[in-house]
């Protein structure tokens, strides 16, 4: 497994975002929580899951 550290241009996607045709009109940050959620739902839940 490797860990590439990069340079993001966060100022410039920021300014990007500013005049992109559908702005920020797609995000649903309610949502983001879900991508970090460390519960495991069905029909995922196994017995032989990783430790």
């Amino acid at each position: 497994m490797f860990i590439r550290l990069a340079d993001f241009p966060i100022d410039d996607i920021r300014e990007y975002r500013k005049k992109e045709v559908h702005a920020n009109a797609f995000r649903r940050p309610e949502k983001y929580g879900l991508l970090t959620d460390l519960a495991v739902n069905e029909p995922f839940i196994r017995k032989e899951k990783r430790k």
